[in-house]
């Protein structure tokens, strides 16, 4: 049986696409969290910079709606 002509083995595949891609992300979040909070006080400051000025440079405006598509980022 071929899974590219059966509907059940798409929508399987691309349900494990979205899991792994969310996971990825998850990680990736994970890792840039644990730098930041190793990192001594000048170099979390830099960081902090950048992640707002990503923050900055993501800022959609549609209609009447305005969000950030990056996270808020905080020093700790």
């Amino acid at each position: 049986m071929d899974l590219a002509r059966d509907k059940k083995g798409i929508e399987l595949s691309t349900l494990i696409e979205i899991i792994l891609v969310v996971v990825a992300a998850g990680l990736i979040i994970g890792v840039f969290t644990l730098a930041a909070n190793k990192a001594d006080q000048k170099t979390s400051e830099t960081l902090c910079r950048g992640f707002n000025s990503i923050r900055f440079l993501t800022k959609v405006d549609k209609g009447p709606f305005s969000f950030n598509v990056a996270p808020k980022a905080q020093l700790t």
